[in-house]
């Protein structure tokens, strides 16, 4: 019996030492079982040796530092526990066990598979980036360890996201593919199914308002069945909490301070097709503001700034939080352009329920004045940097300016080549009272080659080719080369402008042009001319908006008349010569603060220009004009249902001229011309005024037969109401406008020859369209103020540009 103790106890030790010689490995594992040791509660074993066994991507280093344990430490029941949790909460691994084997802490782990690919098929609202997002939101992406349990959840945050899309009929199809060394491929199969459409929307608790101008602030709802082209009937739960907050900021601006939306259903039909909302409001009563109260700023003075808040929020009118934040920002632009740039600024309104009054607070931190460090220009691919420096006047290292930022923004905006800028202001670390001005430039294509064909009232059908660069060599010059042919003129232009030809400014234009002219076809004095010259203008600024031009041509022009040229085409020719040569002074002053050169929103633009023929052959005679623009923005609120961005403008437009040294009149080719849609709208264009005489007597002639000779003295203009696209039908991208007018005016023979009983006058509708051959004008007009045998026309129209 002793013996076979003493063999057992010999096999025991010789496994031992096969087991101490060689680590246990499961690719090598020649033993069925292992020795483990029992470690009691309160027993302390030092670990000689740790032996990492099943990783294949993890590095053994790796792991013992997530573990965060090292030969030496003290192995503990608690310490075995405490590395499961430790490598468990990395996500690489599925499995995990700790054993102590005497002195040996052996880890055997077995590693989560790996994605390596993700495949998106069925998707087409959704783009896959998006999808990868929202995968990579819940656990699921490339190269990362692919976890069963998470990818479950795969499938409900794809219904969350299509749900919001309104595609309650969407199916899902997922598919796992085990790839070689533990490497895993998913596949997502989207059946996006038919958007579910909105067929009704309910409102309740609506009494102020009606139930049609609520809907109409909403961009989802039902839509007409003409409406073919329109998605708003597709349900979406990002533009129905949109429409919520719209809602919400219509009451809260007509005083409604208590409004609130108590809930909103969406109701699913049984085949999840149809769509019914249901809105739930408390309109609460109506409140007016009360006192305004200013703490802080010890910077610009109070009365300025309660000066600036009374003239938007005025005691006794319905409380609006819109004029509030019009207040705020009104302070902070003040703020802003005494240098300091990022003014606090918060409002404290104080509710008083029983009357119904609001006083508000305002507290003023104008912070620490600053200076702009460094001016930053972005987006420049194809510009000089240059060239859109010297439009900013925001300097660095000077004092910030809100006012100098934002007319550097709209000089840059003014300039053809620049689609878009946006401002950003960045505090500069470390300080408290420096800022970085970026200037995000979005430029637009500079270069155009053009064929281009239209027709207008007064030159009949247009064509044209032009080549323009505006922004040549990236220095910010313009040259184009223009070739025309309409019904009247034939003409070649080249014309190079450098628009800062000094450092100060002064811009330089050089032309050249030769035309053919044959008015034969109009209703103006018929005669032919041929015209070859060049010259060069000059502008220079005066301030922001006001520059000073001044310049001259060398014109040679030669007269041909034709067998209906009338007696003042005749006459002149025989007393002043077939040709004319002779030098063409010019000069002009303007004055624009305009917005936009297109479409304005405000401003004006006024233009004084004065110019004076000084021939070696041919007559002397001068010419003025006044040429303005005023645009006073207007908000129409349309009976309630919306408010609409209008504008109203007004184009007067005066001329006068007079022959020198020995000319009686301006010459034929010279005068003031009036009617068409650039003048007198509703009238053939060019056909007012004085008409051809031949000697048997003026009352014989009518626009309708006899032809316009034009005059000395021109006076009229244009009164637009001009409506962008309605907001609730489609956003306003700038390239329509719709306009009720009225025009007024006529040409005369000269200043002296103005008679009230000769005004001429029309109203009517008029829609402009922006398109890639120019713009399109239709409108219909009633001549109301005219003369029998006028030339008028019910129809305008207009396509192409003005060539």
């Amino acid at each position: 019996m002793k013996s076979e103790y003493i063999l057992t106890i010999l096999i025991l030790l010789f496994v031992l030492s096969l087991q101490s010689s060689k680590p246990f490995n499961e690719s090598s594992e020649i033993l069925k079982f292992n020795i483990v040791k029992t470690v009691e509660a309160d027993e302390e074993v030092k670990i000689n040796n740790i032996i990492v066994q099943g990783n294949l991507r993890v590095s053994v280093p790796t792991i013992l530092s997530y573990a965060e344990i090292n030969i030496g430490d003290i192995y503990t029941p608690e310490l075995s526990k405490d590395i499961i949790k430790k490598l468990y909460a990395t996500k690489y691994f599925d499995d995990i066990a700790v054993l102590l084997e005497f002195n040996n802490l052996i880890i055997r782990v077995v590693e989560k598979p790996i994605v390596t690919e993700i495949k998106l098929t069925g998707n087409t609202i959704i783009e896959s980036e998006d999808i990868m997002n929202a995968l990579d939101n819940v656990g699921i992406a490339r190269s990362r360890p692919f976890d069963k349990n998470v990818f479950d959840k795969v499938e409900q945050e794809l219904l969350r996201i299509y749900y919001d899309y309104g595609r309650y009929n969407i199916t899902i199809k997922s598919a796992v593919t085990e790839l070689e060394n533990q490497l895993i491929s998913l596949e997502l199969d989207i059946d996006e199914g038919d958007p579910s459409t909105i067929k009704g929307i309910t409102i309740i608790g609506n009494k102020s308002y009606s139930y049609d101008q609520l809907i109409s602030l909403m961009d989802a709802g039902t839509k007409y069945w003409f409406e073919f082209w329109s998605s708003r009937d597709t349900y979406s739960k990002t533009i129905l909490e949109s429409d919520l907050n719209k809602i919400q900021d219509f009451y809260l601006n007509r005083g409604f301070v208590r409004f609130k939306i108590l809930s909103n259903q969406v109701n699913l039909s049984n085949d999840n097709k149809d769509i019914y909302l249901s809105i739930s409001i408390e309109e609460g009563d109506v409140y007016e503001f009360g006192d305004i109260t200013l703490f802080g700023n010890t910077i610009i003075s109070e009365q300025l700034l309660k000066d600036t808040i009374l003239s938007l929020i005025k005691p006794g009118n319905n409380f609006s939080r819109e004029v509030i934040e019009l207040s705020k920002n009104s302070i902070s632009f003040l703020l802003g352009d005494s240098g300091y740039a990022f003014p606090e600024i918060i409002t404290v309104p104080k509710i008083d329920d029983e009357t119904k009054i609001v006083d508000i607070e305002f507290r003023v931190n104008p912070g620490q004045q600053t200076m702009v460090r460094r001016v930053n220009i972005r987006g420049n691919e194809k510009t000089n940097d240059e060239v859109y420096r010297r439009e900013i006047r925001q300097f660095e290292s000077s004092l910030h300016s809100n006012s100098k930022i934002e007319r550097s923004k709209i000089r840059l905006q003014r300039l053809k080549f620049v689609k878009n800028v946006e401002i950003k202001k960045s505090p500069v670390e470390g300080t408290k009272d420096q800022v970085d001005v970026t200037f995000n430039i979005e430029e637009t294509t500079s270069g155009e080659f053009k064929v281009g064909a239209g027709w207008s009232d007064t030159n009949g059908a247009l064509f044209n080719i032009k080549v323009q660069q505006d922004n040549f060599l990236g220095k910010g010059n313009n040259v184009s080369l223009e070739a025309a042919k309409s019904q009247v003129t034939t003409s070649f232009k080249l014309i190079n402008t450098n628009p800062y030809f000094t450092p100060d400014g002064i811009s330089k234009s050089v032309n050249m042009i030769y035309s053919q002219t044959d008015v034969s076809s109009t209703s103006t004095a018929s005669y032919v001319a041929d015209t070859f010259g060049g010259g060069v203008f000059y502008v220079s600024p005066v301030s922001e908006t006001d520059s000073f031009g001044f310049g001259y041509d060398i014109l040679f022009t030669k007269y041909t008349k034709t067998i209906g040229s009338p007696i003042v085409v005749t006459h002149h020719l025989a007393d002043h010569g077939s040709t004319s040569f002779g030098l063409s002074a010019k000069t002009n002053y303007r004055s624009d603060s305009r917005d936009r050169t297109v479409f304005a929103n405000r401003g004006s633009d006024h233009l004084y220009s004065l110019e004076a023929f000084f021939p070696l052959s041919g007559a002397s005679y001068v010419t003025a004009s006044y040429k303005g623009e005023y645009n006073y923005p207007y908000i129409f609120p349309t009976f309630g249902l919306f408010d609409w961005n209008t504008v109203f403008r007004i184009k007067p437009t005066v001329g006068i001229g007079a022959g020198l040294f020995g000319t009686t009149s301006v010459p034929f080719h010279s005068k003031f011309f009036a009617g068409g849609v650039k003048s007198l709208r509703g009238f053939d264009g060019a056909s007012l005024g004085p008409l051809t005489y031949e000697g048997t007597g003026p009352l014989s002639c009518t626009a309708k037969t006899c032809d316009a000779v034009g005059g000395d003295f021109v006076a009229l203009s244009q009164f637009d109401w001009i409506f962008p696209p309605p907001p609730v039908i489609a956003q306003d991208k700038r390239n329509i406008r719709v306009s009720l007018f009225m025009d007024i005016g006529n040409v005369f023979e000269d200043i002296n020859d103005f008679e009230y009983n000769e005004i001429r006058a029309s109203y009517g509708i008029q829609g402009t369209f922006l398109t890639p051959i120019g713009n399109v004008t239709v409108g219909f007009v009633n001549a109301f103020k005219k003369k029998d045998g006028d030339d008028t026309q019910p129809v305008v129209f207009s396509l192409g540009g003005s060539f």
